[in-house]
């Protein structure tokens, strides 16, 4: 249990805290990763059908099953739209706390009241209020108590070697590949894809050939040229063709590759009901190719990766997510629900209890059904075990380094975990290293987010 800290607090919460006779409080530093998660008391706001508002708290151990709600209070409940929590918070600037003390319908998970202490937002950025059973009950007397979250021992995350290597004695492996084999029809390559991995698999490809490749498709030429001619590569003249992009600014390996990868996003004809958020997509697709290919660059020449395909792991790291969004259509708006009303757990958890597949497993599986190489399976299916040493491991090492860096300073949807130094040995690598590539990177931050909005002005459906 980390130290609690008596600090001088703003007179609001001073008042409400001695209101109900705490004439002492302290308040924590949030360090989730430190705190016990049975402790840390989760928010979050669902409406019904009537804009009737209702506060759902339950603890970060478990996981909240949006489907008992119904049940458990008699009508259709969903999760409020994000506009309208903006609005009602502005109303409580103290959080949690003061909502519980303006006396809003609460709907309590019994197993908190199980703990000796617990910890709870009150509107200051950064703190936790370090509050003690004694004194959480009695701002629950007008709540309704119940049994209703999710134990999440039970709904680990597959074994991923198992359901890779498709072991007959695993259940999750066959019912994975039954379901994607059996049921999902993958739609063909387009042939402008066809033709790029055929050039990636031929050792005497020379920019000539690629270069005819991409002239064939209008729309992914002007995307290479307006990549090349960007402020971020600073192209000393002026790239009038493909040839030119190639030659002059990004390199043959790097114009494959990011070809490949907006051939990909293209093969899947995603409706505007999806519900994927393809701008925030590319944003974090880009950023992670881009770290990754800076990191390449850092790891010592008998370790380091082939960079090509390196900076194609970054660039489909999040495939898979796409990929939901096409083959389970109808579950995918609940995904996106329950990933609201469960803030605090990573996608592959709540994957695995809604669908019984991650994004990581069907990524994995998609680009080895489309005959891509090895490597690249390898980084999407491993890229969030930190610990994996297998065969291409470099490769998923290497995406879960960068997500998590760009996730400590703000950037992508993923949660951040703790970068283990047994990581960074493998790749030969220091937290220095890394902190400083990840400087360097966005300090042509707005030159970079400019790449970003060209990719998105292109992939718009």
């Amino acid at each position: 249990m980390v130290a609690s800290v008596i600090v001088e607090s703003s007179v609001p919460i001073q008042q409400l805290l001695e209101a109900q006779g705490m004439t002492e409080h302290r308040l924590q530093r949030d360090q989730t990763g430190l705190l016990e998660a049975q402790q840390r008391v989760q928010g979050v706001w669902m409406e019904d059908g009537l804009g009737n508002p209702l506060l759902v708290l339950y603890p970060r151990s478990q996981l909240l099953d949006l489907a008992y709600i119904p049940h458990l209070m008699g009508r259709h409940w969903q999760v409020m739209a994000e506009e309208r929590q903006k609005a009602l918070l502005a109303q409580h600037t103290l959080g949690l706390f003061a909502c519980l003390m303006a006396k809003v319908p609460v709907l309590c998970e019994a197993r908190l009241l199980e703990q000796e202490q617990l910890f709870l937002e009150f509107g200051q950025p950064g703190w936790l209020l370090d509050i003690s059973i004694e004194a959480f009950k009695p701002l629950l007397s007008h709540a309704r108590i119940e049994r209703f979250g999710i134990a999440l021992t039970g709904i680990q995350p597959a074994n991923l070697d198992e359901a890779r290597t498709k072991n007959p004695h695993s259940f999750t492996g066959q019912r994975i590949y039954q379901r994607l084999d059996e049921v999902v029809e993958i739609p063909p390559l387009s042939q402008t894809a066809q033709r790029l991995l055929i050039l990636q698999n031929n050792p005497k490809a020379d920019v000539g050939d690629l270069t005819r490749i991409i002239e064939t498709d209008p729309p992914l030429a002007a995307q290479v040229i307006g990549w090349a001619s960007s402020a971020y590569y600073a192209s000393v003249s002026k790239i009038h063709s493909v040839q030119d992009a190639i030659m002059r600014a990004l390199g043959f390996e790097r114009v494959l590759n990011l070809a490949l990868g907006l051939t990909l996003d293209h093969n899947l004809q995603l409706s505007d009901q999806a519900g994927t958020d393809r701008n925030e997509y590319w944003h974090q697709a880009i950023y992670t190719a881009m770290l990754v290919d800076g990191l390449v660059k850092l790891v010592p020449a008998s370790k380091r990766p082939e960079p090509g395909l390196a900076y194609l792991a970054g660039l489909l790291h999040n495939f898979g997510h796409l990929i939901l969004a096409y083959v389970f259509p109808p579950h995918f708006a609940t995904l996106c629900q329950y990933q609201q009303a469960n803030p605090h757990l990573s996608s592959d958890i709540l994957e695995r209890y809604l669908l019984g597949v991650t994004r990581e497993q069907i990524g994995g599986w998609w680009v080895q059904r489309w005959h891509m190489p090895e490597e690249l399976a390898a980084a999407l299916y491993y890229q969030k075990m930190p610990d994996y040493q297998g065969e291409h491991s470099v490769y998923p090492n290497l995406i879960y380094l960068a997500v998590n860096l760009l996730g400590q300073r703000g950037i992508g949807t993923a949660l951040t975990s703790e970068i283990p130094t047994a990581l960074l040995m493998r790749l030969g690598l220091n937290l220095e290293q890394v902190e400083q590539a990840l400087t360097l990177m966005l300090k042509a931050e707005a030159d970079l987010r400019e790449l970003v909005k060209q990719i998105q002005s292109h992939t718009t459906h």
